[in-house]
């Protein structure tokens, strides 16, 4: 996606909208913009962030059924992205593009608060005044965001309003000259990367599968390469070649210094790209033979990793390539935790009815936890509930399960993880740790809480219900 595929000339209805409050700002609408939006690290949002624009087209007979179903995950994920965005195209020397990126997110934020319907009429007609009204005021919200944005970085901005700001460790230098990379770097790089590099079983469970499937007429890529660690042992098992690509620009270059410190900078080149702006012939010498990777969330799928191997098998390995890990298996569980429930619930609050909060802001995806950390019970058995095979599933599938209820009570939520098979003998799950258990995975298990507390009675039959688009994994539950 660039900025020509959507074409404010086109949406005279949003221009008319807007205009008004960027007149006041002193700045100019980008009436049309040919630069590219700088590739995101997280494929999952890149892809529901696309989905979102090819809907969100001025076309008046455009199917809004998707974003209908989904307006609240596709528009938080969406805003986060744009904001990402934003400040990569900020501290790019790109305040137009940061600007047209800033309104993309206020288009958002409107479709959050005042719903489909007159986000539909703003898209294919002249909207009524208080539409108009509505989406002015968004606007001139998130306009105000990047203004405060920009103050932060005043003292970088030449005379003419263009941003010219040093990298970020040029910025850390030019503050203090024996600092370390600025917080900028910081920020890009989530901090989940300190437990995952310190994941001893993970890491002995990789190195192992490594040893006994790379070989030294292997070409492999590495996608997702982070600090190299994979990559590097890729190479001491003997790899005749190794690409490593990283889209984030802060962990390629430590990538880069990591593996020249260890060694093997003659056998990995380390590419600063998306896998799927790689090609073969520029970044790739030949089509590689293994995939290494680990693109994986708590929930399996929500890093994008089904649309990652779909274009790695079509345009990046060879026919009949090894893929560490090859498969993975769910597995699923009912609970019962009120504690968890009211993580994403709430009711009646020091005698005030708040349930109209959980109404607008509940969550109906996973999200991430440490389910040990939690006080819960498992209602039913944990059960195997499907085994994806990563080359061979690049369509939507269901799945369903059937189990009993271990005992009395109610079920709050789905709980599941995964086991990895990185070879034939040789795994990794993402099982919740138990007391004193040997297994303490850096990564969290997946929680989707239901809608509302499932009574149930022991024996009675759970059904468990699982799908996904290639995307994420989404729970129901019912009794039988």
């Amino acid at each position: 996606i660039n900025a020509e595929t959507w074409d404010i000339n086109k949406e005279p209805s949003l221009m008319s909208c807007c205009q008004h409050e960027h007149e006041h700002s002193g700045s100019q609408m980008p009436i049309q913009c040919n630069h590219e939006i700088p590739s995101l690290g997280n494929a999952e949002l890149w892809t529901e962030l696309e989905s979102f624009f090819q809907l969100a087209s001025p076309n008046p007979a455009v199917d809004f059924t998707y974003l209908s179903n989904h307006p609240k995950i596709v528009a938080e994920k969406c805003v986060q992205v744009l904001r990402g965005i934003a400040l990569d195209a900020l501290l790019s020397d790109n305040q137009q593009m940061a600007r047209f990126l800033f309104l993309k997110s206020a288009i958002l934020e409107f479709v959050m608060k005042y719903g489909l319907d007159e986000f539909a009429e703003a898209l294919t007609s002249d909207p009524p005044a208080e539409v108009a009204e509505q989406f002015s005021k968004v606007v001139k919200e998130w306009d105000g965001q990047l203004q405060a944005l920009c103050s932060h970085c005043q003292s970088y901005f030449a005379a003419d309003g263009t941003v010219k700001l040093p990298t970020a460790i040029d910025a850390a230098k030019s503050h203090d000259s024996h600092a370390a990379p600025s917080s900028w770097s910081s920020m890009v790089v989530p901090r989940w990367h300190f437990p995952m590099l310190n994941d001893k079983e993970r890491n002995a469970a990789y190195d192992t599968a490594i040893k006994s499937l790379v070989h030294h007429t292997s070409h492999v890529l590495d996608i997702g390469c982070g600090t190299g660690l994979l990559s590097m042992m890729a190479a001491r098992a003997g790899a005749a070649s190794v690409t490593a690509c990283e889209s984030v620009k802060s962990l390629a270059e430590v990538a880069k210094q990591t593996i020249q410190a260890n060694g093997f900078a003659d056998t990995i080149k380390v590419v600063n790209k998306h896998s799927k702006a790689l090609s073969v012939g520029e970044d790739m010498r030949q089509r590689a033979d293994c995939l290494i990777w680990e693109v994986f969330d708590a929930g399996l799928l929500g890093e994008g990793c089904m649309s990652t191997i779909r274009h790695a098998k079509e345009h990046l390995l060879t026919s009949s390539p090894i893929l560490i890990p090859s498969r993975a298996v769910i597995h699923a569980v009912a609970i019962q935790s009120e504690e968890l429930f009211n993580l994403n619930s709430v009711d009646n609050v020091q005698g005030f009815d708040l349930s109209i909060f959980s109404q607008q802001f509940r969550r109906n995806t996973y999200e991430s936890i440490a389910l040990h950390s939690y006080s819960h019970r498992n209602v039913t058995d944990v059960v195997d509930m499907c085994t994806i095979d990563f080359l061979l599933c690049d369509e939507p599938q269901q799945f369903v399960c059937t189990t009993p209820a271990i005992f009395d009570g109610v079920i709050h939520a789905l709980a599941f993880w995964f086991t990895l098979k990185l070879s034939d003998d040789i795994q990794v799950s993402s099982e919740p740790s138990l007391g004193d258990s040997q297994h303490h995975s850096h990564w969290q298990q997946a929680v989707q809480y239901l809608p509302q507390p499932l009574p149930v009675r022991a024996g009675q039959m759970v059904v468990l219900k699982a799908s996904h688009r290639c995307d994420i994994f989404r729970f129901e539950v019912e009794l039988q």
